[in-house]
């Protein structure tokens, strides 16, 4: 299917929760045993629930789960969590706790839930519904399964510990919190269909694997402090690739690689403080499967150019950071339904400029559609009639345009990075990622040297890496750029492309497909897709020592006929030390993996901290060469370079199972030093 950044998936799971209460009883009761008092009261009600009825023991769900797609995915309006039974005869007690979760103080009042899992409880009057406010049931071994009471309807169950947990490991100030931002936060974790793991602890990790990163964003989002957004108004541009895997739930033997590029247009106004419209004007795509069954492939592509007015609200905060969240959707499009459940997308602003880049992680599920009316027309989605899942990971680079744009803005030398895909019909695959330079002597010609690239190419029976310098690369040529900074023609040839607003980033997009063969049904036989992006290098040396980054990479790795998207999760970070020369980091690894073209989609999400980082000169005052080395022996290589005040940098990514070993993951990645918006 094809992508929308501002329409996006999120991960969303097959996990059935477990959780049991170490009491029994069948009858409600209510009881303070706190600073109760005669004076006015409130009462809270709500149920609580877990698979077997209970908060200590658990038993393994017979179905293997995968993070990122869904069993099933329900509306908000049947938001559902398969298995839950209520928890019967359990004590529930209201207690305060500070923001590191231990309880302040007495409890203060307790009940029991009924044989239903219902309870209602009398809070005294003094004591204030927030955040810190938690309704809890203890079983054997200390295990909790708690809610925080910030409205008098509370049910108590995986998630809302799930979520207090989120919240606490976060360092939220927790009677910060808004009534609205816990329950919408909840009911979105909600949305998604959970089913049961083995027990409590290896419950709430995997709720962590698959939608742990999406509470992240949503705490981030709820905690950030506004920015300024006057400066930011303007137009602005998007590009963005997104890499996808389908599976068929294994019926057909039947699996996809998809792949759009895509580029939309803004208008960005600021509503107050914090708050901005994004006007989308216009949005233009490609987009291919390269679906294989029985070592045969279809390929597909389309193309679709169109005129849009559209607003959507997001936020900027004091750090930098643009968030635009999205809601449950569903769309029906003939045969076939899809499913996606909410999504909060976040884009990090550069430092010095209007330059903004974002990686995400969407998934959602495919599903036949019925005729409901017997017109003849299929109208309605089908949620017994499954397809299989669909799992995307993105790159998305949004930048001001400029509105008097010249020549002379473009004067200066361009470290930049090629990212580019080629498949055919015969099941030959290309994946390459390159580095060269672009300089330009203050007019629109320019020079550009040889690049240095990484490439695999497979089939069906061959894999193999080459790597070296392309000879056919490099050269002079001239740019054709309007004065709003679009790039139409490179050496008198059609392009696609943009600058910033201030010259500092360019960024070059091109899709294209060979011999097509039917156009009435988009069937191709070879297909091409190329971004580069290139950052204004600083005319002498700079020092990062001592900077922060904020890590965002999408890469992909091939072993045979396996393929596995491997991405950095928002929160990943990379610290220099004082002498530049080494770095910390703090990355949040996400991967979505097919054994084979028709394997079901698998994904895994961990937190890795690499052993040592080293940092290198490379032929240039911007150039490094960044090595990171792993536990396990593992090395990843990022190649590239910097921004004139070292900000931003931009790599290619070359990653194998030792310093030795040929590559298995290539890719790129940006590197964001944090700062204020």
């Amino acid at each position: 299917m094809k992508k929308d950044v501002f329409k996006p998936l999120v991960l969303a799971s097959a996990i059935t929760l477990a959780l049991t209460s170490c009491s029994s009883s069948d009858d409600e009761s209510d009881s303070n045993t706190g600073n109760n008092n005669n004076g006015n009261t409130t009462e809270v009600t709500g149920s609580a629930y877990a698979p077997n009825g209970s908060v200590a023991s658990f038993h393994s769900a017979t179905h293997p789960l995968f993070a990122w797609t869904s069993r099933l995915i329900f509306s908000p309006a049947i938001a559902a969590i398969t298995g839950l039974q209520p928890v019967t005869g359990a004590t529930v007690e209201l207690i305060e706790i500070d923001d590191d979760g231990n309880q302040v103080g007495e409890v203060i009042a307790t009940t029991s839930t009924s044989i239903t899992g219902s309870y209602t409880l009398t809070i005294p009057s003094g004591v204030t519904l927030s955040g810190n406010l938690i309704v809890r049931i203890t079983g054997n071994g200390n295990t909790e399964m708690r809610a925080q009471v910030v409205e008098q309807a509370v049910d108590i169950t995986p998630v809302s510990e799930f979520v207090l947990q989120k919240f606490i490991a976060d360092d939220t100030d927790l009677d910060q919190l808004t009534t609205a931002s816990v329950v919408k936060l909840t009911g979105e974790v909600e949305e998604f269909d959970l089913t049961a793991t083995a027990d409590l602890s290896s419950m709430l990790a995997q709720l962590e694997t698959e939608v742990g990163e999406f509470v992240d964003t949503s705490i981030d989002t709820i905690t950030q402090v506004a920015g300024d957004t006057t400066a930011l108004a303007g137009s602005y541009r998007l590009i963005g690739l997104s890499l996808g895997l389908h599976d068929d739930d294994m019926q057909y033997n039947v699996g996809t690689l998809g792949t759009d590029l895509y580029r939309d247009d803004f208008n960005v106004t600021s509503s107050g403080t914090g708050s901005v419209n994004i006007q989308l004007t216009r949005s233009e795509s490609a987009w291919s499967n390269f679906t294989v069954f029985d070592n045969t492939v279809n390929l597909e592509y389309y193309a679709d150019i169109e005129t849009e007015n559209e607003t959507i609200p997001g936020t900027f905060s004091s750090s930098g950071i643009l968030t635009v969240e999205g809601e449950f959707e569903e769309d029906i499009d003939g045969d076939y339904a899809w499913r996606f459940p909410a999504s909060t997308l976040q884009f990090q602003k550069a430092a010095t400029s209007d330059v903004f880049f974002g990686i995400f992680g969407d998934a959602g599920v495919r599903y036949q559609t019925v005729d409901t009316n017997n017109d003849g027309i299929k109208d309605a989605l089908d949620p017994n009639q499954r397809e299989g899942d669909e799992v995307f990971r993105e790159l998305n680079i949004l930048a001001k345009a400029p509105s008097d744009f010249s020549a002379s803005d473009m004067s200066g030398t361009y470290g930049a990075v090629e990212l580019a895909i080629e498949q055919d019909q015969s099941g030959m695959q290309h994946f390459k990622v390159a580095t060269f330079s672009i300089t330009f002597e203050g007019t629109s010609t320019f020079s550009a040297t040889q690049s240095q690239y990484d490439e695999f190419e497979r089939s069906f029976s061959t894999f193999q890496l080459t790597n070296g310098t392309d000879t056919e690369s490099g050269g002079d040529g001239q740019l054709q750029v309007s004065s709003s900074g679009e790039i139409t023609a490179i050496g008198g040839d059609d392009a696609d492309g943009f600058f910033s607003a201030d010259g500092s980033l360019m960024a070059i997009y091109e899709s294209e497909f060979i011999d097509d063969s039917n156009p009435d049904d988009g069937a191709v036989n070879q297909v091409e897709y190329e971004l580069m992006l290139a950052l204004k290098q600083p005319a002498s040396t700079i020092s990062i020592a001592s900077n922060t980054y904020r890590v965002q990479m999408l890469a992909q790795r091939w072993e045979g006929n396996a393929t596995a998207s491997v991405t950095t999760g928002f929160s990943s970070m990379l610290t220099v030390d004082a002498t530049g020369s080494s770095a910390t980091a703090n990355l949040h690894i996400r991967e979505a993996a097919k054994d084979s073209y028709t394997a079901d989609v698998e994904a895994s999400s961990e937190i890795l901290v690499p052993q040592s980082i080293t940092i290198e000169p490379n032929d240039g005052p911007g150039k490094r060469v960044i090595t990171l080395t792993f536990e396990d022996g593992s090395v990843l290589k990022a190649i590239g370079s910097f921004n004139a005040d070292g900000s931003t940098g931009i790599f290619k990514v070359r990653a194998g199972e030792s310093a030795e070993a040929e590559p298995d993951t290539l890719g790129i990645m940006i590197l964001q030093e944090l700062s204020g918006g």
